[in-house]
């Protein structure tokens, strides 16, 4: 997929009078930035990976200049992404996977499934809560767990396709194992980050950081604290037990 973003930011094919496709580069060569995170499952638990991309509205050029990204190609993204996709496999696997790229090519006239569109969010609060929640989603959330007998496990969720309610019950012990299957390798990274997002990017280190470098690994002591006074003493010490609410991080006084 990273192939396929730099491509429809760089190139652009037209037909010529003959039907075929040329390609057209652009004299500017742009970097975008983006970063991608992989999920295992579907909604209703099914094993149905599949990777999530969200891509900054901004593009760099290699003038080291920024420029806004105002039109995205969504019609050429299923059919740049087939092609990117079966010539990489091609490439590595030789002339015998031949057949079965012709046959792909045959039963996706439309190219490979890909979903986008733009996302509108009111402020940029709503738009950072959206992403870091989105990235860090865990298969099913346990508001989704409508009943628990004692044997079988009842869950709900919402089809993708026609948007309906949909419960579904299960053994205690299926629904064990339907989750274990989606726990990844230990330190196996899920989240990677492209163009100027990037380490290794010359100007990932002049990118101004949204939290300061003093208060990190304060808010991360602060999220090991919080974590055990909860688990040894079922308490909360972020909740204002006269307020009923949950206290906001202000200061830090040294």
């Amino acid at each position: 997929m990273r192939d396929t973003i730099y491509s429809i930011l760089n190139d652009s094919y037209k037909k010529t009078k003959d039907g075929k496709l040329k390609k057209y580069s652009h004299k500017i060569k742009f970097t975008p930035v983006f970063f991608a995170f992989l999920h295992t499952f579907g909604r209703d638990l099914k094993w149905n990976p599949h990777i999530h991309i969200l891509i900054a509205e901004i593009k760099l050029g290699d003038d080291n200049d920024c420029y806004p990204w105002k039109f995205f190609d969504y019609d050429a993204l299923s059919f740049r992404f087939q092609k990117i996709l079966l010539s990489l496999l091609y490439k590595d696997i030789g002339k015998s996977f031949t057949v079965e790229m012709n046959t792909l090519y045959k039963c996706y006239k439309k190219g490979f499934y890909v979903y986008a569109e733009p996302k509108k969010f009111k402020n940029i609060k709503s738009d950072i809560e959206y992403v870091t929640r989105y990235c860090g989603r865990v298969p099913i959330s346990e508001n989704r767990i409508v009943n628990y007998d004692g044997s079988n496990v009842t869950f709900s969720y919402i089809d993708h396709k026609d948007n309906k309610y949909n419960e579904i019950t299960i053994s205690a012990e299926k629904f064990i194992m339907i989750l274990l299957r989606h726990l990844l390798p230990s330190q196996y990274k899920i989240i990677r980050y492209y163009g100027f997002y990037r380490k290794k990017h010359p100007l990932h280190n002049k990118m101004i950081p949204l939290i300061k470098p003093f208060l990190r690994e304060f808010r991360k002591s602060s999220i090991r604290y919080r974590e055990s006074i909860l688990l040894h003493f079922n308490r909360d010490p972020y909740f204002c037990p006269h307020c009923n609410i949950m206290m906001k991080f202000v200061a830090l006084l040294n």
